[in-house]
């Protein structure tokens, strides 16, 4: 029995059919929930409005599942009135080390194969993340410090590059690390 095919279209029709005031959006090859959600923690605005939810996942089939139980997720917490942003790592609380946990869960459920702890240290931790603060907010200034611990034109600098980068385009962040590789080929 062949299976349908999801499309962010046939999905966001689902959503709005079962009222759950949450859409899926893709920017770039990215996914993003967006909502009418109340005010993160610190900002000016006071009443709910339109925001975006980062997923940091990409847009195919295989994602498009699980943005799909996600959105149904926010869309019942939004329901009970129980949404609170700390939860999505983005209030109070959301310091580099939340966030190196919820990456963490995330390539373990779904891209590390094998030895899955060796991969972790070996690819992602030891390459660069094990330098952020982890009791610090996850902010470009964070970011750079970290990056910039390594020695300048070196393998290790273009490897904590090329790892932070992947992990803070997944938290949404958009900071460009290029200019802080160096020039190691």
């Amino acid at each position: 029995m062949p299976s349908r095919k999801l499309t962010l279209e046939a999905i966001n029709a689902r959503l709005k059919a079962a009222l759950t005031g949450v859409s899926l959006q893709q920017r770039g090859k990215r996914l993003y929930l967006r909502a009418t959600l109340p005010p993160k923690p610190g900002a000016q605005q006071s009443a709910p409005y339109q925001q975006q939810i980062a997923l940091g996942i990409y847009a195919n089939p295989d994602d498009l599942a699980e943005a799909k139980t996600q959105a149904k997720a926010l869309g019942l917490l939004l329901a009970t009135g129980t949404f609170d942003w700390i939860s999505y790592g983005q209030g109070v609380g959301a310091t580099c080390g939340a966030w190196i946990e919820r990456y963490r869960q995330r390539l373990y459920e779904n891209k590390l194969t094998g030895d899955k702890d060796y991969r972790w240290r070996v690819d992602h931790w030891n390459a660069g993340l094990k330098w952020l603060p982890m009791s610090q907010p996850l902010n470009k200034d964070a970011v750079l410090l970290a990056v910039q611990k390594h020695k300048p034109n070196s393998s290790t600098r273009a490897k904590a590059c090329q790892t932070t980068g992947w992990f803070i385009k997944w938290c949404g962040l958009d900071i460009d690390l290029k200019p802080y590789q160096g020039k190691y080929s």
